[in-house]
Order: structure tokens, then sequence, then C-alpha cells
């Protein structure tokens, strides 16, 4: 897995929908470190209270 290819091909994706907005994109941001963090699974976990902080 290429972590900054994965980010470059969303932050193009990004750049391209004027529907997102910065809620969207940080939203985005979190759920990918999370999925980096376990090593890029096919399935994760995702507590809203740790996933907030």
């Amino acid at each position: 897995m290429n972590y900054i290819k994965l980010l470059n091909a969303a932050f193009e994706k990004f750049f391209l929908d004027d529907r997102l907005n910065p809620t969207h994109i940080s939203l985005y941001m979190a759920l990918f470190q999370e999925w980096n963090s376990s090593r890029f699974a096919d399935e994760f976990n995702v507590n809203r209270r740790d996933l907030m902080s």
C-alpha cells in the first residue's frame, strides 16, 4: 500500500469535487489515519470518541 499515492489521489478528488467541504475532508483524513494505524486492513473498527479526539 503506497500511503503517498493514496493521499495524492484523495487530494485530487477533493480538489475536483466542489460538493466537499472541510468537514468531509477532515472525516476522510481521520478515517484514513485509522486505516493506516490498522496497517491498511480490509476491515477495521472505529470508535467515535477516539476518532473525535
